[in-house]
């Protein structure tokens, strides 16, 4: 092959789950014609880092995304797919298409929150 053919990675079964082991990921997804929502993906359980009822709000500064628990009425419903509940997510309309990628889960001592850093993507 040559040209543009010889640059292009093939992802296949094997190597289709990088993200796995990485503790937050943010994507988009298309909701009807017009709407894109961002899409919160918790793993390993780090969710419960923060919340137990399964409730979450967020905060976004310029550098990062803050998570507090939070009721039914006011924060996203945790939706967990996996058996374990390793896995959970939400949905928001919020723009973070600029923050797509995958993060690991830190805390912040002074604001006593757990967050993510956006200059702290993991690159595969």
């Amino acid at each position: 092959m040559s040209g543009l053919m010889s640059n292009l990675i093939w992802i296949g079964k094997e190597n289709s789950n990088r993200g796995i082991n990485t503790d937050v990921s943010i994507s988009m997804n298309k909701n009807g014609e017009n709407k894109v929502q961002t899409h919160f993906r918790f793993r390993n359980n780090c969710f419960l880092r923060f919340t137990k009822s399964n409730c979450v709000e967020f905060a976004v500064t310029g550098a990062r995304i803050y998570f507090k628990e939070s009721n039914k009425k006011n924060g996203y419903q945790l939706t967990c797919r996996s058996k374990d509940g390793k896995a959970c997510s939400f949905k928001t309309g919020k723009d973070l298409s600029k923050n797509i990628g995958d993060y690991e889960l830190l805390w912040d001592g002074n604001e006593k929150l757990n967050y993510i850093e956006f200059s702290k993507k993991i690159i595969f």
